[in-house]
């Protein structure tokens, strides 16, 4: 299919591909900033797992909440999902313009920015299937939260959260478990230390207070 690397590369930047190939470059990058920073010992690996990404749902409410559990980032750590995700694009983008776009349509900014959005609802999909396994992978017992968890007390990590939508800072001895919940009707805000006084299996969600109110 390619006759040189120069060609290749060449490809990869070439209309619709070229977005997926810059956002594998900067995963590529974000790799070596990643071992770099465990070798100097000034990177943890925590931060790592984008447990902040309830946050980027935060002004998007129950909506953005059910997007981001429909393709499995409310499990998956943030930078394992975005690099299935940004391979998948990437392969998707550069399989269908060599194998059929490009005897279609000339790589102009219009054309490049249609596909490469066709390209990206692809590519989630994709993602969400194949992350779809790896949730056993990161999911903790439900055991453990339920029989450990509930009437302790934790702190909000998202902006606010409401009866509709709401992430919070559960500490303990390792890395700290980050919960998805919602409380009886007031809004708490970042920072706010609440009490969790209930457990929904089905939803896999914690109901909270304001730990003032508890005491």
């Amino acid at each position: 299919m390619f006759e040189s690397i120069s060609q290749f590369l060449q490809i990869c930047f070439t209309g619709p591909v070229w977005p997926a190939s810059v956002l594998i470059c900067l995963l590529l990058a974000y790799c070596v900033l990643i071992f770099v920073g465990l070798a100097d010992g000034d990177f943890e690996v925590s931060d790592a797992d984008g447990e902040g990404i309830a946050g980027l749902a935060d002004s998007a409410g129950s909506l953005g909440a059910a997007s981001i559990r429909w393709i499995n980032l409310d499990t998956i750590p943030v930078f394992i999902w975005m690099s299935v995700f940004g391979f998948c694009w990437w392969l998707l983008s550069l399989l269908l313009w060599e194998g059929f776009d490009s005897d279609r349509y000339q790589p102009l900014l219009l054309t490049s920015v249609i596909l490469a959005s066709r390209n990206f609802v692809l590519a989630v999909m994709m993602t969400k299937f194949l992350t779809l396994p790896m949730r056993s992978w990161f999911e903790r017992s439900t055991a453990f939260r339920t029989d450990q968890i509930v009437g302790q007390v934790c702190e909000i990590e998202t902006g606010e959260a409401t009866a509709e939508f709401g992430r919070a800072r559960f500490k303990t001895d390792g890395a700290p478990l980050l919960l998805n919940v919602r409380t009886t009707g007031e809004t708490l805000v970042k920072g706010q230390l609440a009490e969790i006084i209930d457990f929904d299996p089905t939803a896999r969600v914690y109901t909270v207070q304001s730990h003032e109110a508890g005491q």
